[in-house]
């Protein structure tokens, strides 16, 4: 099927739906008045992992990473129907493994940066109870350029304090390299090894992904509610990463990671949020995920925002994750030559892992000396991951909200 074939296809499909607010707090019919409103958020986050089964060689070697993640994102309701939304940041990736994609220690392919940005329309049309949006995302790094466009729509039922909706997105890339090269600022060839580039490994430099979410939102009480939520992906062109290797039990020289053109996601989760008192929130998971490739996977999460001082928050989490292997992954010089597709990915190996953490929120909302900015809120989070291969991460992040 034809890209934009599907992608009109899912615009055709169903609902999806994410309700914040408890029965307490669900706004009275709408409307429109002057609420002009300024909303700027300045983000960090700083990431550093960790492991020993890189891809980029094979399976085995060094998956050091760091990534500083700098962004702001700004928000303009000019009144109570519209909102302007922007999102904007770099990300600034030193790796190890990626460096060895050629044999230049220390080579230009040990640091790489991502630019992106994202704009979001919201139009409520209060008669029927109905928020549309719509939005397009930019993405650019070296070796890889994304647009995306996305649909949303959100239906409230307020006597039933229930909701239900739809988001939809779409997200066309080019896997080549050059975008950020100063020689050719466009997408030039695919990067391979260095010892594999005498053979052309694809024709195909594209992917296409479209997503559906579905939700469905229920309050069931003053003190509860649950979410059953749904997702279905649709990826197809190179799903392969170019410059990983993968070495063979039978044959010498490795070959370039091979997938196949097309994959099917389907995750499912049930989400409870349990006002168990006045200062604590007991907010729980669970997701299955299914794919064509092979892995099954079950998610399991809990958080419990405790706010026992005026003004200050703290909200300690957990997350279980665990997944079988695809049909398509073994371990370095375990494939087979005659097989047609093939990856030593760690990722779609089959693992668990184990996060946890704790977040810290200040939410004075006070003005900031004589001036109409008023600060709404500092938040401070900080995840310790943990996957049984081996893999170690960790990340600490930061928010400042300014309103206006």
């Amino acid at each position: 099927m034809k890209p934009i074939g599907l992608f009109c296809l899912l615009l055709l499909a169903a609902a999806w739906m994410q309700a914040q607010a408890p029965v307490d707090s669900l706004p009275p019919a709408y409307e429109k008045k002057d609420l002009r409103e300024t909303e700027i958020s300045l983000l960090y986050s700083y990431y550093d992992q960790d492991g020993q089964h890189s891809a980029v060689t094979g399976g085995e070697g060094t998956e050091d990473l760091q990534v500083q993640a700098p962004a702001i994102v700004y928000v303009y309701r000019w009144d109570s129907l519209h909102r302007f939304s922007v999102n904007a940041g770099v990300d600034i990736i030193t790796s190890a493994s990626t460096d060895k994609i050629d044999f230049r220690v220390s080579s230009a392919s040990r640091h790489d940066g991502r630019t992106h940005l994202e704009a979001g329309y919201d139009r409520l049309l209060p008669k029927r109870d109905l928020n549309l949006g719509l939005s397009g995302s930019f993405s650019v790094e070296s070796d890889y350029l994304s647009g995306g466009l996305g649909l949303s729509m959100l239906k409230n039922w307020r006597p039933k304090n229930a909701s239900l909706g739809v988001d939809l997105h779409a997200f066309f890339d080019n896997l080549e390299w050059g975008w950020l090269n100063p020689d050719y600022f466009h997408g030039h060839e695919l990067v391979y090894p260095q010892e594999l580039r005498s053979v052309e490994w694809f024709d195909e430099v594209n992917r296409y992904s479209y997503s559906l979410s579905l939700a469905y939102q229920q309050v069931i009480n003053r003190r509860m509610q649950a979410a059953l939520l749904a997702d279905v992906v649709f990826q197809e062109g190179l799903l392969s990463t170019p410059f990983h290797r993968v070495y063979f039990s039978d044959l010498g020289p490795p070959k370039v990671e091979n997938l196949p053109r097309s994959r099917w996601k389907l995750p499912l989760g049930l989400q409870l949020n349990v006002f168990a008192t006045d200062f604590l929130i007991l907010r729980s998971y669970y997701r299955f995920y299914w794919d064509d490739f092979g892995i099954r996977a079950h998610t399991i999460s809990l958080e419990a925002p405790f706010k026992g001082v005026p003004l200050w928050s703290v909200s300690p989490f957990v997350r279980f994750y665990t997944q079988t292997a695809s049909d398509y992954f073994a371990p370095k010089g375990e494939h087979l030559s005659s097989q047609e597709f093939y990856t030593s990915d760690y990722d779609l190996s089959s693992f668990h892992s184990f996060k946890t953490g704790l977040g810290l929120r200040y939410a004075p909302f006070v003005r900031l000396g004589h001036t109409d900015v008023r600060l709404h809120s500092l938040s401070l989070r900080y995840a310790h991951y943990r996957r049984s291969d081996g893999l170690v991460a960790n990340l600490l992040s930061f928010a400042l909200t300014l309103k206006k």
